[in-house]
């Protein structure tokens, strides 16, 4: 392997998505008062225990449509719109049919899918709801497009619309993919200042909820997230998980336990958070509590593979 440290950056991301996504997935629908009498003051810091009495990191679709996008990447062989909205058309398809989409996903995102199914175009499925469902899984899309910024953002924007047509959704997603590609090439991912110049005139909305992470960033941690939202809409998850990122000094443990104990939409905004931290500090630094009892490890791993085979071709 030529790179290894991109590789384990790679990793990172994808191990990073999916660990902030399986802490989180307990929680979700919780606010932070019910995270702590269930978990102690601290909030949820680990899996919990399955009835076999061992801990169980369960994702849920937020890594699921992740992996998704990812292997819609990797089965198109060139840039073309059509072949990658082709390719994550029949995997989106799949995955709304697998028996394993059984994790609360989201109604705009069957929805969606539920459009493709019935033979809508991509271009046209989507329904106009600014959730945050297209802003969960675009990390793969910041790793494949890491030195490609124009293509990153359109590929983003395409990949939201076919289920989120709405433009904060889309600049969510965009912003996702954006922090990912930047912390792959070692940039600082806490540079809020890039992040809005480089989602500017999408939607004014999305902007505005990015700069509400510098008004309320002094405040108390609770009062702040409080402040920001609980992270249902695409706009409140990423500037959640960002404002996670910047006050968790770019250290994983701190970001994911603090992206995971919020009110609402916890496994996204975890989810979001650990795959930007992961990204920029690799897989070296992230805790091997975390991994054990991760499901699905080996498909982690190859699927970090296959995507750094992808861009170092």
């Amino acid at each position: 392997m030529g790179n290894i440290e991109l590789f384990k950056k790679i990793q990172g991301t994808v191990f990073g998505l999916a660990i902030g996504d399986a802490l989180g997935y307990p929680v979700e629908f919780l606010s932070r008062d019910s995270i702590k009498s269930q978990y102690g003051e601290e909030g949820i810091m680990n899996y919990p225990f399955n009835s076999n009495n061992v801990k169980e990191g369960l994702y849920s679709d937020d890594t699921q449509m992740t992996l998704a996008v990812a292997n819609s990447l990797l089965e198109s062989k060139t840039d073309h719109a059509e072949e990658i909205m082709g390719n994550m058309t029949k995997n989106f398809i799949k995955w709304k049919n697998s028996p394993e989409n059984n994790r609360a996903p989201g109604f705009t995102c069957m929805g969606g899918v539920g459009n493709l199914e019935k033979g809508m175009h991509w271009t046209q499925s989507g329904l106009d709801s600014y959730g945050c469902g297209s802003a969960m899984r675009a990390a793969p899309i910041g790793i494949v497009y890491n030195k490609k910024f124009d293509k990153l953002k359109e590929v983003a924007k395409n990949s939201s619309i076919i289920t989120h047509n709405h433009p904060v959704a889309v600049a969510s997603a965009i912003a996702n993919a954006y922090l990912v590609a930047k912390s792959i090439n070692g940039e600082d991912p806490r540079d809020l200042d890039s992040l809005i110049k480089f989602t500017e005139g999408i939607s004014e909305q999305f902007t505005n909820k990015l700069k509400d992470i510098e008004r309320y960033y002094d405040y108390p941690t609770d009062t702040a997230l409080n402040l920001i939202g609980e992270g249902w809409k695409g706009d409140e998850a990423v500037a959640l998980a960002q404002y996670c990122v910047m006050k968790g000094d770019l250290d994983f443990d701190k970001t994911v336990v603090m992206a995971a104990n919020t009110n609402g939409d916890s496994d996204s905004i975890a989810s979001i958070a650990g795959g930007i931290v992961g990204s920029y500090v690799g897989i070296d630094k992230i805790p091997l509590r975390f991994f054990r009892g991760l499901e699905n490890r080996e498909l982690l791993f190859e699927t970090s593979k296959k995507l750094y085979d992808k861009i170092t071709k």
